[in-house]
């Protein structure tokens, strides 16, 4: 890359090559066809995960025979450029690598909520987070100034808000808040303030309902915030409940429950309904509703069956109120017992040395495809040959995450026919047969 080694996302970077064969001689030849030595680049973090892989735009000789790779810089930060042709990392690599943040769009800034909803209960705070990117999704940081555009669905009129709030949180994100006095349903636009170009994701549709539940004083309670097995149906209750301990009657699309493994964001669907009633409650709820034919209840009730392993974050919402007082219910989905047809022998060698030992790993699962732990007692490595008394096996060890191994040794050359088997059942396939030898193959 020569001296220069800083950029600004979107500017095009180069990469110069001195060709050298096999003694370390200096190699010429610009008519040289460059396609078959398969350049390819890639952008690392410091920590050695990947950032990203740019898009090469030319590969050529310079008139100095020299070749030289062009590509645009993308991912802002202190990188590392790891350079390869073909399978082999070329000498010099990695190279050190910095790009900026280029200039704000406006178009591509990403508002962002700490937990998702289009329902808000009357007297709550809005907020968003605006995260303020380039073109390529850099963090752009600067006292960048926004605007806030409100819309009665109905009406079509803009509404006046006096309180609007742009604050700078960190570099690159700001909080923008603002209270929520009157009930219906709305569309949030937020611009530049020439309100040319509008942010990410807008409008932003969203309904402000008249209730009064309290999150602290609210409950949620059951059996289904408890660690469960796999495919098993799971249920709790949610209380709803005012400042002043009194029921609090909300419709029933104003209750979110949001399930969630932890590890890789896979949700569960719940199923929510009414427990109770109030008809004249509900009769209120119907005004107050705009002539939408909804009851208000105070008690729901939740159900759901969760068929994969992991640990799980359970979020109950009356509308952006988080209840119970707490971030998050956490429980484990434990796998479920062994399905034999789904469990199978994943690795063994066709030919091994007799005196040595060998291994065999085996994979157990659930119905639901999750890995099943702790098993290793029921597992067994059967012989099927006549001869078995010059063959030795050890105990099933558990991996940890599913696999199992076990090591055996064969005394004497010939082939072995084996089965292993889960409590008595056979895994597939079975039989497999081993070859031992004796000396070199």
């Amino acid at each position: 890359m020569g001296f220069l080694n800083e950029f600004e996302a979107g500017e095009r970077a180069t990469i110069f090559i001195v060709p050298r064969d096999a003694f370390g001689n200096d190699v010429s030849s610009t008519g040289e066809e460059l396609n078959s030595y398969n350049f390819t680049v890639c952008v690392l973090y410091a920590n050695g995960s990947l950032a990203n892989v740019p898009n090469i735009t030319h590969v050529g000789w310079n008139e100095l025979g020299i070749i030289s790779i062009e590509f645009i810089a993308e991912k802002a930060g202190d990188l590392l450029l790891h350079v390869k042709g073909g399978k082999q990392t070329l000498n010099g690599s990695p190279l050190p690598l910095k790009v900026n943040p280029g200039p704000l769009d406006i178009s591509n800034c990403l508002p962002k909520w700490k937990f998702e909803t289009n329902a808000w209960q009357i007297f709550s705070k809005m907020e968003i987070f605006i995260h303020q990117q380039d073109q390529y999704g850099n963090l752009v940081s600067g006292p960048y100034e926004f605007d806030a555009d409100i819309v009665e669905r109905e009406t079509n009129l803009t509404i006046p808000v006096a309180d609007l709030h742009f604050e700078d949180v960190v570099p690159g994100i700001k909080l923008f808040s603002f209270s929520l006095l009157e009930p219906g349903n709305f569309l949030l636009t937020i611009s530049d303030l020439e309100h040319n170009r509008s942010i990410a994701n807008m409008p932003f549709a969203y309904t402000v309902f008249i209730g009064y539940c309290d999150g602290s004083a609210s409950i949620v309670n059951g059996s289904g915030l408890h660690d469960s097995i796999a495919g098993e149906i799971s249920q709790f209750s949610v209380y709803l409940f005012d400042i002043f301990q009194y029921p609090a009657f909300i419709e029933l699309g104003s209750i979110k429950v949001q399930i969630v493994r932890e590890n890789d964001s896979y949700y569960v669907q719940p199923s929510i309904s009414i427990v109770e009633k109030s008809d004249i409650l509900s009769f209120f709820s119907l005004i107050q509703s705009a002539g939408h034919f909804e009851v208000a209840a105070s008690v729901f009730h939740v159900i759901y069956t969760a068929e994969k392993s992991g640990i799980y974050e359970i979020y109950v919402f009356c509308g952006n109120i988080l209840l119970s007082g707490v971030q998050s219910f956490r429980k484990e989905v434990k796998a479920g017992k062994v399905d034999v047809s789904l469990s199978k022998i994943v690795k063994f060698s066709l030919k091994v040395p007799k005196l040595m030992e060998n291994e065999i790993w085996v994979q157990l699962m659930d119905s639901f495809s999750n890995h099943v732990l702790s098993q290793q007692s029921l597992l067994k490595l059967e012989i099927a040959s006549v001869n078995t008394s010059g063959f030795s096996t050890e105990m099933f060890v558990d991996n940890n995450d599913g696999s199992y191994t076990c090591q055996y040794m064969a005394k004497d050359v010939g082939t072995y026919e084996m089965c292993v088997s889960f409590d008595g059942v056979h895994l597939m396939p079975c039989p497999f047969g081993v070859n031992v030898y004796g000396g070199k193959l």
